[in-house]
């Protein structure tokens, strides 16, 4: 079986196509917005499963150029399902709990959309363009990596606390933070199973604060934490969901056992 990865340079598709049995494109060889570049890539390739990473993640960039958001995260994802449709390719599309909005205890696989800006509205648009064209709908939730260098949060973060900085944390809201490399292997697992119900959600359990998340990170890696409480009202930008920990009941039926705790696959080794 083979996978094609979309957005193949992002923290997801990164780490899928480090596995075996994948081809990863990422948006300088795909442009999953243009029509003809989908079209040749699906032929040239023909992957038995096509997994779409690709997608405008940047919640506060979304909000400044709405228009690219509404492009990539629902435009291109029409474009990429509707073709793979057409050739009988399966298709499993990443989205995100933000299309939850995410003020309830657990968010179950049905539970309703209350998308919070652009960005969450934008990725909820492409779970409806994934849908009617019967593509499997794979939900992520606070997804990070702490072995690549880049600059997101929790890589600013580690390395300020490791240079002796106290950093500002959130200390009221609740997420369950799941690694780029073992939801690779994951959303891998997936893609090899014969039938798939119409959403998936991949995370794992328990639920952490930013400031327990990214504390338990550093003292992972022998790094004192430095902090100091803010909460989200003090943050500018986009709104980010209160409590948003996806449900993953029905995906531990699916695989047949319990996925870990956040903090237990924060310090095991990926595999």
């Amino acid at each position: 079986m083979s996978i094609l990865v979309t957005g193949a340079g992002g923290l997801v598709g990164r780490h899928l196509v480090a596995l075996p049995g994948t081809i990863g494109l990422d948006r300088t060889q795909l442009d999953i917005c243009d029509p003809a570049a989908v079209s040749r890539a699906l032929d040239h390739y023909s992957p038995s499963v096509v997994i779409n990473a690709a997608a405008f993640a940047h919640v506060d960039g979304c909000e400044r150029d709405p228009a690219r958001a509404w492009r990539v995260n629902a435009g291109g994802v029409d474009v990429l399902a509707q073709a793979a449709k057409a050739r009988r390719l399966r298709l499993l599309h990443l989205s995100t709990d933000y299309v939850l909005g995410g003020d309830g205890l657990t968010l179950s696989v049905d539970a309703a959309s209350a998308p919070l800006g652009v960005y969450a509205r934008s990725k909820w648009g492409g779970e409806q363009a994934a849908r009617a064209a019967e593509a499997t709908i794979v939900r992520l939730q606070w997804v990070y990596s702490s072995s690549t260098s880049s600059s997101s949060f929790v890589d600013r973060a580690i390395q300020r606390m490791a240079a002796g900085d106290s950093v500002s944390l959130v200390t009221d809201q609740l997420g369950c933070p799941t690694p780029a490399a073992l939801l690779a292997q994951w959303l891998v697992e997936l893609a090899r199973l014969r039938v798939l119900p119409a959403i998936v959600h991949l995370a794992t359990t328990g639920a952490a604060t930013p400031q327990q998340w990214i504390c338990a990170l550093a003292e992972a890696q022998g790094i004192t934490p430095l902090w100091h409480p803010i909460v989200r009202a003090d943050l500018p930008g986009a709104s980010r969901p209160a409590r948003s920990c996806l449900d993953v009941s029905e995906t531990e039926r699916l695989f047949g056992r319990t996925l870990p705790n956040w903090h237990t696959a924060l310090r095991a080794p990926i595999r």
